[in-house]
């Protein structure tokens, strides 16, 4: 999907893919929920905007979705979410496990130089379980990029693999 505004993913399926489940780029105002992302080769959902094109990259809400097998077939640091977007993001009760490397990365925007003080961040309320699966070895369950102060985390769950 790409320079769209106000759509929304509501119970909608991802799976047996090769490379990302769901792919959104330079789009505003949407919505992923309810929805299951399984058996993906690469990360089960990339957000992200090209600050070049003007694009917002705010009004994002990513809840209650499922992320289960993730990064089954490429290794380079695959993730069940890699969110990179400005302000008024969402990330929140969702549930992610076995993934090959991590449950949900924060990312920097396809940078220009940008200054990104001024974006902001929710990530809460998620459950993510067994990262890194013996693959990719230091089991992180959520990276933010130093270049997000103002990231709020709260009440998310990690749990290691046994």
């Amino acid at each position: 999907v790409e320079s769209a505004d106000r759509i929304n993913f509501a119970n909608c399926e991802f799976s047996h893919t090769g490379k990302n489940g769901l792919l959104i780029k330079d789009a505003e105002n949407y919505q992923v929920a309810n929805s299951v992302f399984y058996d993906i080769g690469y990360n089960g959902l990339v957000v992200k905007y090209s600050t070049s094109k003007r694009a917002k990259g705010e009004g994002v809400r990513i809840l209650k979705n499922t992320f289960t097998d993730i990064g089954m077939s490429n290794f380079k640091q695959p993730a069940c979410m890699v969110v990179a977007c400005k302000k008024d993001v969402v990330v929140s009760n969702n549930e992610c496990s076995n993934s090959a490397y991590t449950g949900i990365m924060l990312r920097s925007p396809m940078q220009n130089g940008q200054d990104f003080k001024g974006y902001a961040f929710t990530i809460k309320n998620n459950r993510l379980n067994r990262m890194g699966q013996g693959i990719l070895n230091d089991f992180g369950a959520m990276y933010i990029a130093p270049q997000y102060p103002k990231a709020k985390s709260h009440g998310n769950c990690p749990k290691t693999q046994q």
